[in-house]
């Protein structure tokens, strides 16, 4: 069974480190109660091992007999009054960090770093070894790539005090040159020779005593965690620096030391080894680091990642460093990376590249420069944690680059980069991280707290982005209106806007004319805002969610860009604003539809309107729209056009033919749709018909007939307009089929138009008269003879005909052709006329006339005889 010393230490090692399994080792009913003092241990237990005298500490770890109570076992002790005379602060300083380690720097070779006598109470080395294990593992778990160590550093960095008046700068060199190594540090390594010495200097003011002593230790930090002015608090970063040598080494103002990781069993990385202060550095300030590396290999693949690690982005959320300078070698390169904050959120971040040498820039050749410069603009939200506590979520977009472009998945921040998560704008949070920094702690409930505030952040942000680029479009009009060339009036003050549920109204300055230049320069500026919003599939992990509440967040944002008519007398035909998604419709059909919309969407547009509905024109897309609900063209969209049809009638549409054209495109639309509403589209006034009016097929029967006929029965039935079913597609014929349209043969429409106007109690006119004769002639010729001779026989005794011949008035040659009249099927011949007291009537030329006008069905090929029998067969 462990002592309860042992579990003790273990437990706080566990504390420092995170170690749950140590931190949760079980307190032992039998072990000895201790007396409570007023110092607990800091140690996550009620129960917390504590001494009463000196004599108890010195039974519990007799090799640090002498140490005043508790704190020897915990290895904590104030420097002691009078040790080491004749040192100066900095040895002194690192001394009595030693001690609190439990090492004493006397029995430790200062050339080698090695044991000259090891503690010999094995407590303490049992001690020892638990920690050098927990910090070697902690040193090589903080960052999966060897590089990355640098942005701990930029994090150290940018948390330091800086004096007033200057601009926070880092410089990060290389130097290869091994004469020129001791300008830089008076560290002397004893083994192997380093290939180059990393250097890492700023102008902050200096590290203090408590600074340093931080530095050395684990979860020490001197930063709070709810600090807002700090960005680091773990502690910790600073180790992985081990990383990329085994000997950093520190110089800043007065404090000059090394560590060692191989030194003491690994206790080195907490132990602080005194240096002298090289020549030339100034110690009424800054701060220099130096890692020195090994292998020639090796530090070229860290000067390689730090190339690429070192982007301009690093410098967006760091509330000091405005200004990094990278230079790799004297033959090398230069690159400086600095930030230039603006109002509004908007912060430039410029890098230029020049070329060196001999340490120099090269002023010859400013071909050899290359420059970037990035704009972002950065939102920030404040979150509720707590009724007491809050934090800040802030979002950056880019703005300099191009919406046609390749997009790139930015990386979340915890005020430095961690992995990207899909997205393509950057989430930066004080997200609570694991110690490698790389990712963002899921099951957190502050992680999630944070994360939940993303949607609405979103949507706030995109608002004031429309907001920015509907200020920018507004400029291009100026520019052109200023011009002279372009002068627009009579756009609209203001108008209600149907998209604002509060009741919102436009003004002016929302409206702008519809002119080339004008569409341009929205359509850029929103195609990049288009290009943030996540869609569902591009996010993982943390964010795996989050495009579905944003896309969700987004349906009330006017962010599509749309246009309307203007009234009369205005300039421009249409004026652009922008629309929320669920009043937009895309100007395109579903795939299977072989249509183009672009003939009719003119005249499609006044139907649209009306149904508080707008044509998208900014080119959003698709798989945005589909997420924002903005539909295509389908089949819903044109039923509610025609519902809006019959309901305002034509007056809002243009001339005929374009009236037809749209009725058209809008029934082929719904043919191709299987499941329609039959029975309420019958409802609706959406036919066409030769008198320009619209009928319902509920109220009117319609049929289909030629040119003539069509004229013929105006009065009598509702005829399809010609022109309409010349042009119609294949599909709305069968379409209208389903609904009711009837052709001009058959019983039917003989029954209910034909015969009623044949027989009506007015006389039609001579064309009518002739016309619909001719279709009845016709039509009985094509049905059956039993059907034919009681559809005959309505007609006798009642029908209006037409006549010629001796006794016809010319002008009034229209008879009704009752039991009294004779009509004959052939002409008396003249020399006969003068012995008839009666008159000889026989029908009209104009029926055989007409007939050859319509064109002669295969079953009437000889005029005359087809009428002879129509005739007879009606009594003549």
């Amino acid at each position: 069974m462990a002592s309860a010393e042992h579990t003790m230490a273990a437990r706080w090692i566990g504390r420092q480190f995170g170690i749950l399994e140590w931190m949760r080792l079980p307190w032992c009913e039998n072990y000895k109660a201790m007396p409570s003092r007023d110092d607990n241990v800091d140690c996550p237990d009620e129960h917390s091992l504590q001494y009463a005298s000196a004599e108890q500490a010195a039974d519990a770890f007799p090799g640090n007999a002498g140490l005043p109570g508790w704190e020897a076992n915990r290895f904590v002790a104030e420097p002691l009054n009078g040790f080491g005379e004749g040192l100066d602060a900095n040895e002194q300083l690192c001394r009595d960090i030693a001690r609190l380690r439990a090492v004493d720097l006397s029995d430790v070779d200062p050339a080698t770093r090695a044991w000259i006598r090891l503690p010999s109470d094995e407590a303490t080395r049992e001690l020892q070894r638990l920690v050098q294990g927990s910090v070697r593992r902690l040193a090589a778990d903080l960052y999966s790539g060897d590089a990355h160590f640098l942005l701990e550093i930029i994090q150290n960095v940018d948390d330091c005090t800086f004096p007033k008046g200057v601009v926070p700068s880092l410089t990060i060199s290389v130097q290869s040159d091994a004469k020129q190594y001791s300008a830089l540090t008076t560290f002397s390594p004893q083994s192997e020779i380093p290939s180059a010495l990393l250097v890492v200097e700023h102008n902050e003011v200096g590290f203090s005593d408590e600074q340093v002593r931080a530095l050395c230790g684990i979860a020490q930090s001197t930063k709070s965690q709810g600090d807002k002015k700090y960005i680091g608090a773990k502690g910790i970063g600073f180790k992985s620096v081990f990383r990329a040598t085994q000997t950093p080494v520190v110089h800043s103002r007065d404090h000059h030391f090394h560590f060692d990781a191989a030194a003491l069993d690994g206790l080195g990385y907490l132990i602080p080894f005194p240096l002298r202060c090289p020549q030339g550095f100034d110690t009424s300030g800054g701060t220099r680091i130096v890692l020195p590396l090994t292998g020639s290999r090796r530090s070229r693949d860290i000067c390689t990642s730090i190339q690429e690690d070192l982007q301009p982005q690093l410098l967006l959320f760091l509330r000091n460093v405005g200004r990094v300078v990278l230079v790799l070698g004297k033959e090398a390169s230069k690159k400086v990376i600095w930030k230039e904050t603006l109002a509004d959120g908007v912060r430039h971040l410029h890098t230029v590249i020049s070329s060196m040498y001999a340490g120099q820039v090269k002023d010859t050749n400013v071909e050899t420069d290359l420059e970037a410069h990035e704009t972002w603009i950065v939102h920030s939200y404040h979150v509720n944690i707590k009724s007491t506590e809050t934090t800040e979520l802030q979002l950056a977009f880019p703005l300099h680059i191009e919406a046609s472009g390749p997009q790139m998945q930015q990386r979340a921040f915890a005020w430095l980069p961690l992995r990207s998560y899909g997205l393509r704008f950057i989430v930066q949070a004080d997200w609570q991280v694991p110690s490698a920094r790389e990712a963002i702690i899921e099951n957190s409930s502050f992680n999630q707290t944070v994360r939940s505030s993303l949607p609405d952040a979103f949507r706030v942000s995109v608002k004031t982005l429309i907001q920015r680029a509907w200020l920018l479009v507004n400029r291009v009009f100026s520019d052109l209106d200023g011009t002279g060339d372009m002068q627009f009036s009579g756009l609209p003050t203001e108008l209600k806007d149907s998209g604002d549920d509060d009741g919102g109204l436009l003004h002016a300055k929302d409206f702008l004319p519809l002119v080339p230049q004008v569409l341009a320069a929205a359509r850029d500026e929103l195609a990049l805002i288009y290009t943030f919003v996540p869609l569902q599939g591009e996010t993982q992990d943390f964010f795996l969610k989050a495009p579905d509440a944003i896309l969700r967040e987004l349906h009330d944002v006017s962010l599509v860009l749309v246009k309307r008519p203007t009234k009369a007398g205005t300039p421009c035909s249409h004026t652009t604003f922008l629309q929320v998604p669920r009043k937009c419709v895309r100007a395109e059909l579903q795939s299977h539809i072989p249509l183009s919309i672009d003939n009719v969407l003119g005249d499609l547009e006044p139907l649209l309107n009306a149904m508080g509905k707008f044509i998208e024109i900014g080119n959003i897309p698709a798989a945005l729209a589909a997420g924002l609900g903005i539909p295509q063209f389908d089949s819903s969209i044109a039923l509610s056009c025609l519902q809006q049809l019959s309901k305002s009638g034509t007056h809002t549409m243009g001339n005929r033919e374009h009236r037809l054209g749209v009725i058209d495109f809008l029934l082929t639309v719904l043919s191709f749709d299987p499941s329609l509403p039959i029975d309420l589209i019958k409802q609706l006034a959406i036919i066409p018909t030769a008198g320009g009016e619209l009928c319902a097929l509920a109220q009117h029967p319609v049929y289909q007939v030629d040119g003539d006929l069509a004229s013929a029965l105006s009065g009598f039935a509702c005829a399809l307009d010609v022109q309409f079913a010349q042009r119609m597609h294949a599909k709305v014929a069968v379409l209208l089929r389903r609904l009711g349209v009837q052709k001009t043969d058959g019983v039917q429409f003989l029954e209910d138009v034909l015969i009623p106007a044949l027989t009506k109690q007015e006389p039609p006119s001579e064309q009518q008269l002739t016309t619909l004769t001719c279709a009845a002639c016709r039509c009985l010729i094509a049905i059956r003879v039993e059907q034919r001779k009681a559809l005959l026989a309505r007609l006798q005794g009642q029908m209006w005909v037409c006549v010629d011949g001796s006794g016809s008035d010319g002008a009034n040659n229209i008879k009704r052709w009752t039991a009294g009249l004779m009509l004959h099927t052939s002409p008396l011949p003249s020399v006969l006329s003068s012995t008839l007291s009666t008159p000889w009537l026989v029908p009209s030329f104009a029926y055989a006339k007409k007939d050859e006008q319509l064109g002669e069905s295969s079953q009437m090929n000889a005029a005359k005889g087809a009428w002879h029998e129509f005739w007879f067969a009606l009594g003549a």
